[in-house]
């Protein structure tokens, strides 16, 4: 069973995810794969919209070089919160190919039926750790508690995308704001 830790500092959730030995990550992706924006969302405990402002070399993690620390641009589910750190390879040196039509990617997903994503990078050793990749300075619709390809998905103009607002007018605090 996936496990993820989450731990609060003040006002910074520090996310990464950790299977156990036994799980196939592949079975958890699969087993994400299809799912509506609507079930991502009532899944995941906190959803933000956050830049990548650094990458902090950092080795005391086996698997991983270091973390990522973002700034909230919008708290879109959750717990208000004004930083994230999570843990990953280290930053893209260009920005990934993908990256630029991201927004007419989005724009051609069945809502009801996501598979693709542009993140959610998978390292297998030992055990099975999810192990994002980041371009410094970019924005990205962040998923706690969720194990999939859409975890940590590039946006680009949050105001076209139609996957940005398809999560965003699901949230809970849609309503609220």
């Amino acid at each position: 069973m996936l496990k993820i830790i989450l731990i609060f500092f003040m006002s910074t959730l520090s996310i990464y995810a950790k299977a156990d030995s036994s799980l196939s990550c592949k079975s958890e992706i699969v087993k994400n794969r299809g799912k509506s924006v609507t079930e991502l969302v009532d899944g995941a405990e906190t959803i933000v919209f956050a830049r990548a402002t650094a990458y902090v070399h950092d080795d005391s993690k086996k698997i991983f070089a270091g973390y990522y620390i973002f700034n909230i641009v919008d708290n879109i589910k959750g717990e208000m919160i004004s930083t994230i750190k999570v843990w990953g390879r280290e930053p893209y040196e260009r920005i990934p190919k993908s990256y630029i039509d991201i927004t007419l990617i989005h724009n051609n997903l069945n809502l009801d039926s996501l598979y693709g994503g542009a993140t959610g990078i998978l390292l297998v050793d030992d055990n099975c750790t999810l192990a994002p990749q980041f371009y410094i300075g970019w924005n990205y619709l962040i998923f706690d508690r969720i194990l999939s390809e859409f975890s940590y998905e590039p946006i680009n103009s949050p105001s076209l995308d139609k996957f940005f607002k398809a999560v965003y007018s699901n949230s809970n605090n849609a309503n609220e704001k």
